[in-house]
């Protein structure tokens, strides 16, 4: 298939994807991703990879921790154990990340997990004295 845009053919083309009857394409070496008619190779759609500058995507770091915080600080007004639990959610990633043995995401998992555990094993007791 010739790959074309408004008449001009586009070649070094890779990492072909079929997607519900459209046709994604990478232009090699570059952050550009083709969406192509198969019919006739028509360039119909475009999308940019890693458009955002690198200023932005810090910020957007930033911002995750402050709508983590927003997100907290509610909950430990009502339940403080909130904060032991977020906390130990912290102390964990932050020794993982010290040992070096999972990468940064899996350590964010493993963090997650452990605090939600003890978290239900916490509310679970509270919930049994209550009653």
């Amino acid at each position: 298939i010739q790959v074309h845009l408004n008449g001009l053919m586009i070649n070094q083309l890779n990492e072909l994807e079929f997607i519900n009857g459209k046709i994604y394409s990478n232009v090699w070496h570059t952050d550009l991703i083709l969406i192509i008619n198969p019919d006739d190779g028509e360039v119909i759609g475009y999308l940019f990879g890693a458009i955002i500058p690198p200023i932005i995507q810090a910020s957007m770091g930033i911002t995750l921790y402050a709508l983590f915080i927003a997100l907290l600080i509610p909950e430990v007004k009502k339940f403080y154990p909130a904060a032991i639990i977020a906390g130990i959610g912290g102390l964990t990633h932050s020794f993982l990340t010290w040992l070096k043995v999972f990468s940064p995401g899996w350590n964010i998992i493993i963090a997650i997990f452990s605090a939600a555990i003890l978290g239900a094993l916490l509310m679970g007791k509270d919930e049994e004295e209550v009653q």
